[in-house]
């Protein structure tokens, strides 16, 4: 099964997001070319940011038959980033990668959000999946979101490379292939 135009449109945005590639006309055939064929091989690049968005697509790309492979800019690191809160729709997602009570498990979950004003008034409140989702809140580390998703990602094989620094993106002579190649001389 060819991955939708969506996933296309992901996986480019993964690797744009690194290389400013702007409207080079490159992107446009790129999208054509993972459009019309039979699935192969994704290299995600990005920021660190987006580290979970990463993992989760990996493990996706996976659950749909499709290998994968995340290359990093930066050195791995342990414990990096403060909290974070994941709404329901993004636990949802972790639900159906059957990772949503490993998540809550290392968090805290927030059935509502409450907003305050300085002087402690309540100005909102916010229903955080206590009725309508399947899944409620959770607040949690950054870290601790990316080990759950990298331990998955290890016990299901998906390779994550460290401190890769993308330089260019070419074609294969045949252009079937999107070829990502790195500062340290290796090509994806």
């Amino acid at each position: 099964m060819a991955p939708s135009r969506g996933e296309s449109e992901t996986a480019i945005r993964c690797i744009s997001s690194e290389v400013k590639l702007g409207h080079d006309p490159a992107i446009n055939s790129t999208r054509r070319l993972l459009d019309s064929r039979q699935p192969e091989d994704v290299v995600e690049v990005g920021r660190r940011l987006a580290d979970a968005l990463r993992y989760a697509l990996a493990l996706f790309l996976k659950k749909a038959g499709i290998s994968s492979a995340i290359c990093a800019a930066y050195p791995y690191t342990e414990g990096v980033g403060g909290g974070l809160s994941l709404a329901p729709n993004g636990m949802n997602v972790l639900g159906e990668l059957s990772l949503a009570e490993k998540v809550k498990a290392c968090g805290t979950v927030a059935l509502e959000a409450c907003f305050r004003s300085e002087t402690g008034r309540v100005l909102a409140r916010i229903d955080n999946g206590s009725k309508k989702y399947s899944q409620p809140a959770v607040t949690l580390r950054r870290a601790d979101l990316l080990e759950v998703l990298a331990q998955e990602m290890k016990r299901q094989g998906i390779a994550v490379a460290y401190e890769k620094r993308l330089t260019d993106i070419s074609y294969t002579s045949d252009h079937k292939k999107v070829v990502a190649h790195f500062a340290d001389g290796c090509v994806y």
